[in-house]
């Protein structure tokens, strides 16, 4: 169905802003990554979702990670680049407008 595509499509490009939006405030591992991103919107995202978007995302050179060992076990910490960083802002001025007219000029959803 095209609504459905069409709303999987707006989800994916959102959680990927989503996620350099995180980053930019700090370097976090992919399991806290998952949980914020879970906080934020309300939808449990199973890490076999999660991890390959990250995955894509590194390979593109939006963010980087790197394995660091806490205890015995291996935790990848991911950062925003300086190209996700760029991004990410030009990601804040297309959406700013299309969001506030969604939204209504007060942030609520228009009845």
């Amino acid at each position: 169905m095209l609504s459905e595509k069409i709303l999987r499509s707006i989800s994916n490009g959102l959680v990927r802003t989503l996620i350099l939006s995180i980053l930019s405030k700090k370097p976090v591992s992919g399991y806290s990554l998952l949980k914020e991103v879970e906080q934020i919107t309300g939808v449990a995202y199973h890490a076999g979702v999660l991890y390959p978007i990250l995955y894509g995302m590194e390979d593109t050179g939006l963010i980087s990670g790197e394995w660091t060992f806490k205890g015995r076990r291996r935790i990848k910490h991911y950062a925003i680049t300086e190209k996700g960083l760029i991004t990410l802002e030009r990601l804040r001025s297309f959406i700013r407008n299309p969001v506030k007219e969604i939204l209504g000029e007060n942030g609520s959803i228009p009845a």
